[in-house]
């Protein structure tokens, strides 16, 4: 099993099931805001004598338009709650970093959700 690859298929797929506009790539400008956008993945395997173990960090992008910032706040906390476990990953507790940032590089002020979760796989 490529863990790098269903860590992301199992988190968008959980992002599409809870009714958000997810992307893999950045959307046109004219998409319609909130959306994901599903960010890196590291991998650190630890090997074994019989399987693999590891951990793996996804970074999940929220972005919003500038009277969104509540909305992506409750965003980032449904997906903490949500994700608490995807496949054969379970969330390490008190390893969840969110920030908010205002976002000024286009001509409307934008909100950017940074999420990175942290998972150990067994």
């Amino acid at each position: 099993m490529n863990h790098n690859q269903a860590l992301y298929d199992g988190i968008f797929q959980k992002c599409l099931d809870l009714g958000y506009n997810t992307f893999d790539y950045l959307p046109p400008t004219t998409t319609k805001y909130p959306f994901i956008h599903l960010g890196e993945v590291t991998v650190i395997p630890i090997p074994t004598k019989n399987i693999w173990l590891g951990e793996a960090t996804i970074t999940i992008n929220v972005w919003g338009d500038g009277k969104d910032r509540k909305a992506i706040t409750n965003i980032m906390n449904n997906l903490i709650k949500e994700l608490r476990e995807v496949e054969h990953f379970k969330i390490m507790p008190k390893e969840m970093y969110t920030r908010v940032l205002r976002d000024n590089t286009t001509s409307n002020t934008l909100w950017h959700g940074i999420l990175e979760l942290k998972y150990k796989f067994i």
